[in-house]
């Protein structure tokens, strides 16, 4: 098949080497060069009249292999298509226009990868019948700050890490949808209720705090329980603590940030879902910084570590123990602490929104159909690849790289070093896109059948008053200027 072929890069000034001379009777000639794309069509005619055509690449269905290929491998590498087009124009090697990229991204190469990925997200979904699954999820917009065109939430089985199920959501593609923070929950509600459709039964879901997906599942989801992520109240709990202890009256907290984010984790592990319990050991922590470890309210009464050796303790009334226990007993807080994951925690989903990232970055605005289309190339991506066993040497020695982090003062650790990824899914795509051509082998064909279902561009709401009279307001505004300027010289 033509995805197999090895392609060189073969400059004009050898190709024509070539035909220099009749291959029948050895007359000069004289060569006609068409370039379409990255194709080179070549009709030689001698003075004998002997006429000969080459052409540089196999045709599919009426198309150079060569144009669709390379739109092919522009997407699902997740190459960013202006950048990957200007770099083969700048060393002039010819290729296809970026109009041609989005025709054939609609017509051929969208309708693939919904297809490969419904393949492989039906064998995920046949995996899991019959049985009760844990959830993490979390959204994603495409841009930072308040401005975000697209929302995507994808769904993790717990166990495997997996994508499941992806919802992508865009601003005023409805009236539930009037700004952008109303995305997170809108694609959040769509996927919890098709999966609620499928052949298992939900226990759990993990996310984050947002307090949308919280209401909704304290008010809709009673029967689904709902756990927090360790991490995303860890960061926030990290932040204030890190804030008091940079004021003077309360230095003393810089030795115990790090031993209270620890004992949040401690917490989750110990307290398995059991929110009293939870609690009870998370307020113990004011008792254990002023060296007290019994006598803790609630079911946790008395800590379970063995006697420690002198520690800088706080002492009970200081600024800094009132600053720590106004953080650590906030309402806020604790009502979060009752709901601390036990076990499995959203890592997996912020795994794949960094793999996302490098398939759709935030700084590059996407059609709806590419934003999609990338999105579910990187769940292909990440899950053919998540859980890579570790690389190892030669010998068989597990390999780790040292990871410093400069939030953490220059903190060193060892992070393993997971094997090579791998592309499979890329070939499955290549081929898939040989099966469109083959099923609909225009391009008229092959985009009636697959027109786009999106919303127009969000501008395209407001009136647009015609072209020549912006024009001329622009030339009026500037020439008045102009003038004035002049005048007052």
């Amino acid at each position: 098949p033509p995805q197999k072929e090895r392609k060189f890069i073969v400059f004009q000034g050898c190709l024509l080497e070539l035909f220099k001379v009749c291959r029948t009777c050895l007359a000069p000639c004289r060569n006609t060069i068409v370039v379409q794309g990255t194709q080179v069509k070549i009709t030689s005619t001698c003075a004998q009249n002997h006429v000969e055509r080459w052409w540089s690449q196999p045709q599919v269905s009426g198309k150079a292999a060569g144009n669709i290929l390379i739109c092919a491998g522009i997407l699902f590498s997740g190459a960013p298509v202006a950048t990957t087009l200007r770099l083969l124009k700048s060393i002039n090697v010819a290729t296809v226009s970026e109009r041609t990229f989005h025709y054939y991204q609609q017509a051929y190469l969208l309708p693939a990868v919904k297809q490969v990925y419904k393949r492989h997200n039906s064998e995920l979904l046949e995996g899991l019948q019959a049985k009760t699954i844990d959830l993490a999820g979390d959204g994603r917009c495409d841009s930072p700050g308040f401005s975000a065109k697209y929302c995507t939430y994808s769904f993790h089985e717990a166990s495997t890490k997996k994508v499941i199920h992806i919802e992508q959501v865009q601003v005023g593609e409805s009236d539930e949808v009037p700004s952008s923070n109303a995305m997170e929950k809108v694609a959040f509600v769509r996927g919890l209720t098709k999966l609620k459709k499928e052949d298992f039964t939900i226990g759990s879901f993990i996310s984050d705090r947002h307090p949308g997906v919280e209401h909704h599942m304290r008010t809709e989801e009673r029967g689904i329980k709902h756990y927090f992520d360790t991490w995303h109240i860890d960061k926030g709990l990290k932040k204030k603590l890190q804030a008091a202890s940079r004021k003077s009256e309360s230095r003393e907290l810089q030795v115990w940030v790090q031993p209270v984010t620890n004992h949040l984790y401690y917490c989750a592990a110990l307290g398995n879902g059991n929110g009293p319990l939870l609690v009870s050991i998370w307020l113990s922590l004011l008792n254990h910084v002023v060296d007290k470890h019994d006598g803790h309210d609630g079911p946790y009464s008395e800590c379970l570590h063995q006697p420690l050796s002198d520690r800088a303790w706080l002492t009970e009334g200081t600024p800094a123990y009132n600053k720590l226990r106004s953080i650590l007993s906030s309402p806020r807080l604790l009502k979060d602490i009752r709901h601390l994951s036990p076990g499995s925690q959203t890592s997996s989903v912020e795994a794949f929104n960094s793999v996302l990232i490098g398939f759709a970055s935030k700084s590059r605005a996407f059609t709806p159909e590419g934003m999609e289309a990338r999105t579910l190339v990187a769940a292909l991506h990440y899950n053919e690849n998540v859980g890579r066993e570790q690389a190892t040497t030669r010998e068989g020695v597990q390999r780790f790289m040292v990871v410093t982090s400069k939030a953490r003062k220059g903190h060193s650790t060892a992070r393993p070093i997971p094997s090579k990824a791998t592309f499979e899914y890329r070939d499955e795509l290549m081929a898939e896109v040989m099966t469109c051509l083959e099923k609909w082998p225009t391009l008229r064909e092959a985009l009636e059948a697959n027109a786009s279902q999106h919303l127009p561009p969000m501008c395209a709401r407001y009136p647009r008053p015609p072209k020549s009279d912006l024009i001329a307001a622009r030339r009026s505004r500037f020439s008045s200027h102009a003038g004035s300027s002049q005048d007052q010289s």
